[in-house]
């Protein structure tokens, strides 16, 4: 017999154990409990897989309807609308800008002007140019002077292209308008005048008196430690709102310079210039607007009657909106060099009307439940042993469902693009590029290829979005229709509907669309990344490895893990599926829930610090080898009962032990 009858023998025998495990284990396939047993169906455990079904359908069909109303296009709007783009979570810049006018009321009213000052206070946030066209005696669209002059030109053009009749039925607008053609906008604008002065001088002095009044009330009702701190650039008052104590700070910062420079965190390296000072000395030293410490304390308090006159919200935003006096939507979107793209614009539209906005928030919170009852589904396997003979197939087919679901999560996320989306989304497609430090792999460049792949750029952009939206919407289509083939080529019934289950679903989901409506976040700064940015609570946990592991480390691991769970059957081969009969798979499990937790937990609430990078990893070490300990002597334990119960039983029976099956062993 030769080399190739030999390879055709053992291709055949492959081939037929192959196919022999397939048979068994498609036969008993249960992603949807639907091969449950009935005496356990009323386990509420077992009313998951109707309720991941119904969720399916439910995320498709709204998808769907969803697809008609955005705009995946990041080119940005050509005109502003201000009751569309958010300023801050729950507030438009409509809103804002509102607020902001009120308070200018009052300033304008209580604060201690000369009258010369409070003409110029009249324009402060203004452009000379919205002045300007603000103050003309017709009305017009355009958003600049030289727009108004073009528009002026254009409609000289079709004035020459009239007939009497037509020219005689012009209103007074259009020929206003029209006297612009010929002028220029530089000598319109040094042409106006307010309070005395050229408007774009008299901007520039509302703007200076603006500054004063917004460092005035940085130092409002404030101590004399206070006023050192801000001095300074440091917060005045702790977490609890507590004016901060100088002595405390120098105290830190006496410390803080015995450290070696790697050591020290981002606030003993702001406070360490203050080492060596008494308290004394720093009120002494330090100026405030060319002041004294008292003399700006006392210079505050001519804001006393303005502060008097505003609400209590008023007060608590005052130093924010202080600066958002005057301006316009354009501006402001201008000065916080923000984007806001057509796709920002749609998805505004669709939170800003009541039946989109539920329609949004079924399909965020329907998206959630789904993950979340696929990962009990999945915990579920795991703890009562299903995922063993002949249930491999099951697990291994969830988990890879499991992993697709929060890469289809992922994709949506970016879809309003957004400041938390965008930069979510760019900090993890960064774990691609850590790919190329890893040895062996890392020189072939697999990470960036990875990475320009997902995104079609180099950075998150317009191809970006138009893929993700493709994938968003294809994904949860694909898992329905694979679960349709499969119900129909199985000939299995679909999971029946349990009434109850429905409606805790129910209840679940508009409660949270009525608790956490779905709103959209202020439009992305592409330029400047935010400090502490977060991915959905799905991705926490791995967002805690990429953030607190240095290096390619975290994505190893994440990338590992996945590997590890989907081949976990064929670690864990022996029968015993009870928990009770594993306590060490079983408490191996308890610890991963937890840390799970611990570590999503703690990503969403602990800010990283580089200097605390080894911390980190150590306490990341420590629990998980006190887990491992836990475990491995749990078993031993479990181990050694086992094995003198079974010598017990031979002793009474009067035979060798090895004959004695115990516990399914």
């Amino acid at each position: 017999m030769n080399t190739i009858d030999r390879f055709g023998i053992w291709l055949s025998r492959f081939s037929s154990r192959w196919m022999n495990w397939w048979k068994e284990r498609a036969g008993n396939f249960n992603i949807f409990d639907e091969n449950t047993p009935n005496h356990k169906k009323g386990n509420p455990f077992y009313w998951m897989g109707s309720m991941i079904y119904i969720l399916l359908i439910l995320q498709v069909c709204l998808g769907i309807v969803l697809t008609f109303l955005y705009v995946p296009d990041t080119t940005p709007v050509e005109k502003i609308n201000p009751e569309l783009v958010t300023y801050a979570h729950g507030h438009t810049y409509a809103d804002v800008m509102e607020e902001a006018e009120e308070i200018h009321s009052v300033i304008l009213e209580h604060y201690d002007f000369t009258d010369s000052e409070k003409a110029l206070f009249e324009v402060v946030g203004m452009k000379d140019y919205e002045y300007f066209l603000e103050n003309l005696e017709f009305s017009t669209d355009a958003p600049t002077v030289e727009q108004l002059i073009e528009q002026a030109q254009s409609f000289e053009d079709q004035y020459d292209d009239m007939d009497d009749a037509q020219k005689e039925n012009i209103d007074d607008n259009f020929l206003q308008i029209m006297e612009f053609a010929d002028e220029d906008a530089e000598e319109l604008i040094s042409s106006t005048y307010h309070a005395g002065l050229n408007i774009t001088d008299a901007v520039d002095e509302a703007e200076i008196l603006r500054t004063e009044i917004s460092d005035l009330y940085k130092v409002f009702r404030k101590t004399e430690d206070q006023v050192v701190l801000i001095s300074n650039g440091l917060n005045d008052i702790d977490e609890d709102g507590n004016a901060i104590v100088l002595d405390q700070v120098i105290k830190d910062a006496n410390q803080a310079l015995s450290k070696p420079s790697e050591e020290l965190t981002n606030y003993e390296t702001s406070i360490i210039s203050l080492a060596g000072y008494t308290r004394d000395e720093l009120i002494e030293e330090t100026e405030y607007l060319g002041m004294s410490v008292s003399e700006a304390i006392i210079a505050s308090e001519r804001l006393e009657p303005v502060f008097v006159n505003l609400s209590e919200y008023q007060r608590k935003v005052f130093g924010e909106m202080i600066d958002l006096i005057g301006k316009s939507a354009d501006t402001i979107a201008e000065e916080l060099e923000v984007t806001i793209s057509r796709a920002y614009e749609s998805v505004a539209k669709i939170s800003s009307k009541p039946l989109t906005q539920w329609i949004r928030g079924i399909h965020r919170y329907g998206a959630y439940a789904f993950i979340a009852l696929l990962m009990l589904r999945w915990i579920r396997m795991f703890f009562c042993g299903e995922f063993k003979k002949p249930g491999e197939l099951t697990w291994i087919v969830l988990t890879v469902i499991v992993v697709v679901s929060t890469f289809s999560g992922v994709t949506g996320y970016l879809l309003p693009f957004d400041q938390r989306s965008y930069w979510a989304t760019t900090v993890g497609t960064q774990m691609l590029n850590s790919v190329d430090s890893m040895p062996v792999v890392g020189p072939l460049g697999i990470g960036t290829a990875l990475k320009y792949m997902g995104l079609g750029a180099h950075q998150v952009g317009q191809s970006t979005i138009l893929r993700f939206n493709i994938l968003h919407y294809f994904l949860p289509i694909l898992m329905l229709l694979m679960a349709e083939i499969y119900f129909l080529r199985s000939r299995k019934k679909r999971p029946k509907l349990n009434w109850i289950v429905l409606l805790i679903l129910v209840l679940v989901i508009v409660s949270a669309c009525l608790y956490l409506p779905a709103v959209n976040e202020p439009p992305p700064n592409t330029a400047k990344t935010p400090d502490h940015i977060l991915p959905d609570w799905y991705f926490l946990f791995v967002y805690f490895y990429l953030k607190f592991l240095p290096g390619y480390v975290g994505t190893l691991i994440t990338l590992l893990f996945i590997v590890f769970l989907v081949m976990f059957p064929i670690f864990d081969r022996r029968p015993e599926k009870s928990a009770k009969g594993r306590p060490g798979l079983t408490t191996l499990g308890i610890g991963g829930l937890l840390f799970f937790l611990a570590g999503s937990l703690f990503a969403y609430w602990v800010p990283f610090e580089s200097a605390h990078r080894q911390m980190y990893v150590n306490g990341i070490l420590l629990f998980n080898g006190f887990i491992f300990i836990v475990a491995f002597i749990l078993y031993v334990i479990w181990r050694y009962r086992k094995m003198n119960k079974k010598n017990s039983l031979a002793l009474r029976l009067g035979i060798d032990p090895k004959l004695i099956e115990v516990c399914g062993e």
